[in-house]
């Protein structure tokens, strides 16, 4: 939820702490009625903008870590001996035949 701070107060000390906060704008008074729409909007779409931000991050991270997980599996596959390509095309072979992410047949190979 999109969050605003309307306050009577404007001195450096206060909007510094408040720049601290999870809030999307600061509003001080008195504030007039026309204020307020562009104040909304704007603090909707920054509030928009973090979830995506916030989801996309949470996407990226698990990429990285299954990639770290598949780097680790192809690791063990080679050195029971295979080369690095046939070691993907495994995982990747079981991860389609399960209809799983490559990360969860890379972590089984390692017995995680």
């Amino acid at each position: 939820m999109p969050i605003i701070v309307l306050t009577a107060h404007s001195d450096p000390q206060t909007v510094e702490r408040a720049s601290e906060l999870p809030i999307h704008a600061y509003l001080v008074k008195p504030v007039k009625a026309n204020d307020l729409p562009p104040a909304l909007l704007i603090a909707q779409k920054r509030f928009d903008e973090m979830r995506t931000l916030q989801s996309q991050t949470h996407k990226l991270e698990e990429k990285l870590s299954a990639r770290k997980w598949i780097d680790r599996a192809k690791a063990l596959l080679i050195k029971n001996g295979m080369d690095e390509e046939q070691a993907y095309l495994h995982i990747q072979h079981l991860a389609r035949e399960r209809r799983v992410g490559m990360g969860v047949v890379a972590k089984e190979l390692l017995g995680e």
